[in-house]
């Protein structure tokens, strides 16, 4: 299957798993609808990054970058201080920009993986973006250790710990 139509299948399939998953989670923890607007956004965007890293094992810009405005716009709504998520995540592009001529052709943790963890950083802040790497770390070792591989996407194992964390609460 051509890259393009991977990639056009992965954002479908994300955007539409994401809000579903989430949904029901919901459901189960009794939310009401109206709160579930931006989690909702956030795991439609997540799912999104995570299927089509896992498929392609790229991580589009457009999307990671959507990833952290939307995070950025709503700890802004609901009053939280914007400040130091934003310079993390100014931070962790600005690096992540800075390494993307040095890692592109090493296949190894790569300038998308930053973005999008500035994105996960946006919308977690400064404390639980630490739970969330500490957790999709140990997923991404016990999987590579299971499947036996040297590498694997890493977009899937920061869905996990985002779910966990977000249901689960701080680990630290």
């Amino acid at each position: 299957m051509p890259y393009d139509a991977t990639l056009e299948r992965a954002t479908r399939a994300g955007l539409l798993t994401g809000p579903a998953v989430f949904a029901g989670v919901f459901l189960i923890f009794d939310v009401a609808p109206s709160d579930a607007f931006w989690p909702a956004l956030f795991f439609a965007l997540l799912t999104s990054l995570a299927a089509i890293d896992g498929l392609s094992e790229t991580v589009p810009d457009t999307l990671t970058l959507a990833l952290a405005g939307s995070g950025l716009a709503h700890t802004g709504l609901v009053g939280a201080p914007v400040l130091l998520p934003a310079v993390i995540v100014v931070l962790l592009i600005a690096v992540g920009l800075g390494i993307e001529r040095w890692t592109r052709e090493r296949w190894i943790f790569g300038s998308g993986d930053l973005f999008l963890f500035a994105g996960i950083a946006a919308w977690f802040g400064p404390v639980l973006m630490i739970d969330v790497l500490l957790i999709a770390a140990v997923a991404l070792a016990l999987h590579c250790i299971v499947l036996r591989q040297r590498t694997s996407a890493f977009a899937p194992s920061l869905l996990v710990a985002s779910y966990l964390v977000w249901f689960g609460g701080p680990i630290l």
